[in-house]
């Protein structure tokens, strides 16, 4: 027969021993968490140190722009001063049809060397994708009013990989975009997916780090008022 099973003693182990899986519970959480947090923010500096790399690169091609127009514009400016007609300025300078073809090269440069490397994130996407979707079913996050917007785009991530959709719902929350992403999210043909998730999930870093957003069960990212 066994004496004293549910006496203070086993009690006590039992209570003992659901505090330590609780707090292993909260370390694993955390550890999730912190994972996602270095994973967003090595994406951005892996976008910044490419774009710093090819904008080093092309350096002499933008160079060679910024002489070439330059010595156009002196004969542009010499023609108007004189009444000449600008057109053979412009030649006498370049062919008309080398012209043409800097003109061309200027936009892709000012295209891909734009100061600002966000467009450059969506190279790490797939990478991204590796873990996402069993990141965010994972856990139960909690908003507070302010970053209930950037919750709302975690909801419509979670449905749409639940449901296998490819593109996001043109009734999909937008308002926790933010200017700087607002060129890359919104495009003629709908909303990007690969920008619209990036940008939820760097959100979604931003307001765990703030206090804006916590998580059910962990010690570092809970509600403050716990």
């Amino acid at each position: 027969m066994l004496i004293g099973l549910s006496g203070p003693p086993i009690v006590r182990v039992a209570k003992d021993g659901l505090a330590v899986l609780l707090e292993a519970k909260a370390t694993l959480i955390d550890q999730a968490l912190d994972l996602h947090d270095r994973m967003i923010g090595a994406l951005f500096n892996r976008a910044k140190r490419r774009h710093a790399e090819e904008f080093q690169q092309s350096g002499e091609a933008i160079h060679e722009k910024v002489r070439l127009y330059w010595r156009i514009g002196e004969a542009l400016l010499q023609a108007r001063q004189s009444g000449a007609d600008p057109f053979p300025a412009i030649e006498a300078i370049i062919p008309w049809e080398a012209f043409v073809q800097s003109v061309i090269e200027a936009q892709r440069l000012a295209r891909v060397e734009g100061f600002d490397y966000l467009h450059r994130i969506s190279e790490g996407y797939t990478q991204i994708r590796r873990y996402a979707p069993a990141f965010l079913d994972a856990f139960r996050f909690k908003a507070a009013p302010a970053a209930q917007p950037i919750l709302d785009a975690i909801e419509t991530l979670k449905r749409m990989d639940a449901d296998g959709l490819r593109r996001v719902p043109a009734d999909s929350p937008t308002d926790f975009v933010r200017k700087r992403w607002r060129a890359l999210v919104f495009t003629d043909a709908g909303l990007d997916r690969r920008f619209y998730e990036l940008c939820a999930l760097a959100e979604l870093k931003n307001a765990l780090r703030s206090g804006d957003i916590w998580v059910q069960g962990s010690r570092q990212f809970k509600d403050f008022d716990e």
